[in-house]
């Protein structure tokens, strides 16, 4: 196969010393316009071009899509996001590989691309980043709860692809109220599932909207407020991301040990 990068120095110096030695790197660019005139002269099977680049990776991803219809076009992130992907796949490019770039990795997106064609985005799962929106205010009844709850219900209705799930960590527990659900289980429940039964019947404890998306109520009691230690958080956000692909947190006004983790 042969690759054109484009992108800055220091990211075709690095992609070319990791690749060079399974591919044949044919060409090297560093605005748009010099890529444009590389690929009519030496017709390269794929362009990968970094996210950093001037106008954006998917952008310039975009406008060589325009002219060459058959080129595999990738963009190289520090991050893959649901988000990046499906707007780079959206838009026609081939996906996003994640930087440093390795033969690997590369090799790996392709045999996958070569598998399921354009429906590869659902087994990309081990390579996306899971989202996690966190909603805080230090001032109660400007909207919090309210956002949170929208959010999660527009991106179940928009991507209904997405597990998304709603985890109320205010010790006013307004989701419920806000929903008008009255669910058997809350996140104290959650608080001695962690240490006694296995993830996969997590989704046991969680209400299940009809608009698609899941919840976690919160604390039944203020004195049970007590469990929002480091540790605690930290576990319980590591078990959602095996779960769920967006995690919506409603927090607390106020911030401490326990609910630093969510902006870390």
């Amino acid at each position: 196969m042969k690759i054109l990068l484009l992108g800055n120095a220091s990211f075709v110096e690095d992609s070319v010393r990791s690749l060079s030695y399974n591919y044949k790197i044919c060409g090297v660019s560093y605005s748009i316009e010099e890529a444009l005139a590389l690929i009519d002269e030496l017709s390269p099977d794929a362009v990968i071009i970094d996210a950093d680049i001037r106008g954006g990776g998917i952008a310039n991803g975009i406008e060589i899509r325009k002219r060459y219809k058959n080129i595999k076009i990738f963009v190289a992130s520090d991050y893959i996001s649901l988000d990046i992907l499906q707007r780079a796949v959206s838009n026609g490019l081939s996906g996003v590989l994640k930087k440093p770039l390795t033969p690997a990795h590369l090799a790996e997106t392709l045999q996958k691309i070569e598998k399921y064609g354009s429906d590869y985005i659902t087994k990309y799962s081990e390579d996306v980043q899971k989202e996690v929106i966190v909603f805080y205010s230090p001032k109660g009844g400007v909207g919090k709860t309210t956002l949170a709850v929208n959010t999660a219900g527009l991106i179940s209705t928009l991507e209904k692809k997405l597990k998304v799930v709603i985890a109320d960590f205010d010790v006013w527990a307004n989701v419920e109220v806000m929903l008008q659900i009255k669910h058997k289980y809350s996140i104290s429940d959650w608080y001695s599932a962690l240490s006694d039964i296995g993830e996969e019947e997590f989704e046991n404890y969680v209400y299940k909207h009809p608009a698609g998306f899941h919840v976690i109520p919160g604390i039944r009691r203020i004195t049970e407020s007590s469990i929002f230690t480091h540790e605690f958080i930290a576990r319980f956000i590591e078990a959602l991301k095996n779960l769920y692909d967006v995690i919506i947190i409603d927090t607390n006004s106020v911030l401490n040990d326990g609910s630093a983790v969510f902006f870390e």
